[in-house]
């Protein structure tokens, strides 16, 4: 008959033998697992990058964009009334003009 030392080492060799099965049928669901966390942690970082640029955006770049609209639109609209300004003189001088010479031409004609 086997003695007791005996017979605990067969039990540990076959728990040994259960546990490396065990680890076997473990490894493709371990692997698996490895996958899905790299692949979380890649969404991760890109999601950090899309926020960082998402904020740059709403932050900084949409309001510098509003600020040069408003200012070409102020300098556009100080363009035109400084045309309209002109315009309205040079009709102004050639109204006068009209009126120095519509007596000559009369006297003329």
């Amino acid at each position: 008959m086997l003695s007791e030392k005996a017979i605990l080492a067969l039990f540990d060799i076959r728990d040994n033998i259960l546990a490396a099965r065990r680890f076997t049928e473990a490894l493709p669901v371990l692997s698996e697992l490895a996958e899905l966390q790299t692949a979380v942690l890649r969404l991760s970082r890109e999601l950090r990058k899309t926020q960082r640029r998402c904020n740059s955006l709403s932050k900084i770049v949409i309001p510098n964009c509003r600020e040069t609209i408003g200012y070409v639109a102020g300098t556009l609209e100080e363009r035109e009334r400084e045309s309209f300004a002109i315009l309205r003189m040079i009709r102004d001088r050639l109204s006068r003009q009209d009126e120095r010479q519509g007596p000559a031409k009369e006297a003329e004609g």
